[in-house]
C-alpha cells in the first residue's frame, strides 16, 4: 500500500485558521502557536467535526489532519529546546535500562523529570527511543565476543534431569544387554 502524502504546513495553517475563523472570529493573521492556543481553548461543541471539514479543504484523511496537528503543527505551542538535557536524559535513560525498566516506562520517568520544561512531547519519545535501542544496541555488541560464547544450555537443573534420565536408560540396556549374554 503506498505511503499517504505528507501534508504541507503553509496549506495546513491556512486551512486551520480558515476553519477557527468559521467557529470564533479570531482574524486570518494568526501565528501557529496563537491557531493552536485557540483550538485548544475551544469546546467539545467547537471542536465537532473541525478535523472533517479542514479534510475536505485540504484533501486528506481525517486521522492524517488530526496526527499532523499532534506530531507537527502544535509543535509552535512548545518554546524550549531538548537539546540542554540530552546528557542527562541519555544518562537517565541508560540508567533505567540498566535497572530493567521497559521502554514506555522509560519515557513516562523522563517526561516526569522534564515536566516544567516546555518541550515537546514527541520530541521527547522519539529521543528516548532513540536513546533505548542504541544503549541496548551498544549493549548487546559488548555482550556478543563470539570467542567466549558459551554453548551450553541455561538451565543447569534441566541439564541434571537430562542426565540422571540419560544414565537411568543407558543403565536399562546395559542390565538388558548382561542378561541376554548369560
Amino acid at each position: 500500500m503506498p505511503r499517504p502524502q505528507t501534508i504541507e504546513t503553509a496549506q495546513f495553517h491556512a486551512a486551520f485558521v480558515q476553519i477557527l475563523n468559521t467557529r470564533s472570529p479570531v482574524g486570518y493573521d494568526l501565528t501557529q502557536k496563537q491557531a493552536c492556543e485557540v483550538f485548544e481553548d475551544f469546546n467539545r461543541a467547537e471542536r465537532h467535526n473541525f478535523w472533517l471539514e479542514l479534510s475536505v479543504i485540504i484533501t486528506k484523511k481525517q486521522n492524517q489532519c488530526l496526527l499532523h496537528y499532534r506530531h507537527c503543527y502544535s509543535k509552535a505551542k512548545y518554546t524550549e529546546s531538548l537539546q540542554p538535557y540530552k546528557t542527562a536524559v541519555e544518562q537517565m535513560v541508560a540508567d533505567l535500562i540498566q535497572e530493567n525498566y521497559e521502554p514506555n516506562d522509560i519515557i513516562k520517568a523522563v517526561k516526569d523529570f522534564l515536566y516544567d520544561k516546555d518541550i515537546f512531547p514527541s520530541a521527547i519519545e522519539s529521543f528516548v527511543y532513540q536513546c533505548v535501542s542504541r544503549v541496548k544496541s551498544n549493549r548487546r555488541l559488548r555482550t556478543n565476543d563470539f570467542k567466549d560464547t558459551d554453548l551450553t544450555p541455561l538451565n543447569s537443573q534441566t541439564d541434571k534431569n537430562a542426565i540422571q534420565t540419560q544414565q537411568q536408560i543407558e543403565e536399562k540396556l546395559l542390565s538388558q544387554i548382561q542378561k541376554l549374554l548369560m
